[in-house]
């Protein structure tokens, strides 16, 4: 008999004392889930914030180098004026950004890699065709950030004249090779090229075949150097311009908007007014209609 009660006891202390396990171990899972809901909250945020001070600060150094545009309005003239920033300030907040994109670049990819990888293999292990996608987001994500800062510092050295600034080198792409098998699946366009090549000879500009961060290959041109070195312009100063002519369209455009505005405004006006004195005529003739009936009675 007391061999029995023990037995129970002791069962329900080992069912007691695996209840509470199980209930730590729920409480410690929602406080995981909690916390890593709330981290990646807060790198969202972060990464929101940080990329619009990126979009403000190339705002603002674009407006700098654009060239003034004497076909602005005053108050255009004086909108931009306000926007400007000083270079200094400009340097000054590059450098944050860039520190900042760095930091929660290496944070994203520490985090991610393991991940990435581990769903890669897994991906292999079924044989999936899109197996290295998200190690290729990864590296894309991370590739597209030193991107930005490179060109940042290529702004900076353009507005300044201090090449000094850009100290890295350019970005590099390392583009897989395709396998002599692949080669020789590939259709003949060699006559094609050929023909091509001849068409340039001679012409401004020199097509040629380039290879996207994709894999893809696409067609471009290439304008042929005049022999003026001190003449030709950089690849940067390129890339600038046509900042530039964007920055000088959307300018443009926001000044026939405003344009546009204005006249809507005088419109909707003069329609009001119409509409005013539409509804006293109407009156009126409605007054005249009653005085006549009244006389014929």
């Amino acid at each position: 008999m007391f061999e029995n009660q023990l037995e129970d006891q002791i069962f329900h202390f080992e069912s007691v004392e695996a209840t509470a396990v199980l209930q730590q171990a729920n409480k410690g899972l929602v406080s995981l889930r909690h916390y890593v809901e709330s981290h990646n909250g807060r790198i969202s945020d972060e990464t929101l914030q940080l990329d619009s001070n990126m979009v403000h600060w190339l705002i603002q150094i674009l407006i700098d180098l654009a060239p003034n545009q004497p076909k602005l309005s005053r108050e255009g003239l004086d909108h931009l004026e306000a926007s400007r920033a000083s270079t200094e300030s400009l340097i000054k907040t590059q450098k944050k950004l860039c520190e900042q994109i760095n930091s929660i670049t290496k944070h994203i990819v520490k985090c991610c890699a393991a991940l990435t990888a581990e769903e890669m293999f897994t991906k292999q292990l079924h044989k999936e065709s899109d197996a290295e996608k998200e190690v290729l987001d990864l590296k894309r994500m991370q590739d597209e950030c030193y991107d930005w800062i490179y060109t940042s510092k290529v702004l900076l050295a353009e507005l300044t004249s201090d090449e000094s600034l850009v100290d890295t080198n350019p970005p590099k792409r390392e583009v897989e090779r395709p396998s002599a098998k692949d080669q020789s699946d590939w259709p003949d366009i060699s006559s094609e090229r050929r023909k091509d090549d001849d068409d340039t000879i001679g012409a401004e500009h020199v097509s040629f075949e380039a290879i996207s961060r994709g894999g893809l290959t696409e067609r471009r041109r290439l304008g042929r150097s005049g022999g003026d070195d001190d003449g030709a312009s950089s690849i940067a100063s390129k890339s600038a311009k046509l900042g530039f002519d964007a920055l000088r369209t959307i300018a443009q455009l926001q000044q026939q908007l405003a344009e546009a505005e204005a006249r809507a405004a005088g419109l909707q006006e003069k329609s009001m007014s119409l509409d005013v004195a539409l509804r006293d005529a109407n009156q009126r003739i409605q007054q005249l209609e009653a005085n006549q009936h009244v006389e014929k009675k």
